[in-house]
């Protein structure tokens, strides 16, 4: 793949990108003319293919935020098409054209068919010690999107993560499961890394690990009520009273819940 040039001539780039819409139009199948004028999702896809084809980085992601303004309407052929186009653009080696991506993700309010066009390779990874700033912004926006495939990817996070605060962010982000069918297993998940990672003895809660409060507790600690009351709908006020409260239910974990599933 060649390398994008961010910021080439505006004469240049205008001809690259006019070039490449004239042969896009020119390739049209015969009779497409017959079924009446291009969508306007099939429009922007062209738009950003010629930006891409064009290595014009700036273009690229200038026109990203277009896809989650006509994903409500677009119909399911051309969600394809778009989703495919966002699937491009999280690959891409530019950070503005991956962050542009995230952005009309999110816009698009559709986890499960983000997760499939490809929004996991903006996730850290577990082995990563510092990762990029836009990664964790996507591992926020998985949490917002709530797919069903990505959650085993964010409970391997929680469990192997290197970076105590990735690890957090994947326990933060599976609070945001609350209507999946899933939730009883993503709630038994995250109780258990508590209890593994909790120092023993803390607060009467239980806690199986002997050392005192390590970095990835405290990371933990700061994110595990707040995701423990979003998942569930509990307005739980302290980590100990929610160990309890697990405790006194496990066996029947459906209770937890406020509010029924469809």
């Amino acid at each position: 793949m060649h390398r994008l040039v961010c910021c080439p001539s505006l004469a240049s780039r205008g001809v690259r990108l006019l070039a490449f819409l004239l042969a896009w139009l020119l390739a049209r199948p015969a009779g497409a003319e017959e079924a009446g004028p291009a969508t306007p999702a099939v429009q922007l896809v062209a738009v950003l293919e010629a930006a891409r084809e064009a290595r014009d980085a700036t273009a690229w992601a200038g026109h990203l935020p277009r896809v989650g303004e006509l994903w409500a309407t677009a119909s399911e052929p051309d969600r394809r098409l778009l989703a495919a186009q966002l699937g491009h653009a999280f690959k891409a080696r530019e950070e503005p054209v991956q962050q542009a991506a995230l952005g009309a993700a999110l816009a698009t309010r559709d986890g499960e068919a983000m997760w499939k066009a490809g929004l996991k390779s903006l996730l850290p990874e577990a082995r990563d010690e510092q990762p990029r700033p836009l990664a964790m912004k996507a591992l926020a926006a998985v949490g917002s999107l709530a797919p069903e495939g990505a959650i085993g990817t964010l409970q391997g996070l929680l469990e192997k993560a290197k970076d105590p605060q990735v690890a957090a962010g994947a326990f933060e982000a599976l609070g945001g499961y609350e209507r999946s069918k899933q939730r009883e297993a993503v709630l038994e998940g995250l109780i258990k890394v508590l209890r593994l990672q909790m120092p023993s003895g803390g607060g009467g809660q239980g806690g199986k690990n002997p050392s005192g409060p390590s970095p990835r507790w405290k990371a933990l600690e700061a994110k595990a009520l707040p995701a423990l009351n979003a998942l569930t709908g509990q307005r739980v006020g302290d980590l100990a009273a929610w160990m309890q409260l697990y405790d006194e239910n496990k066996k029947r974990p459906a209770v937890l819940f406020q509010q029924p599933l469809d």
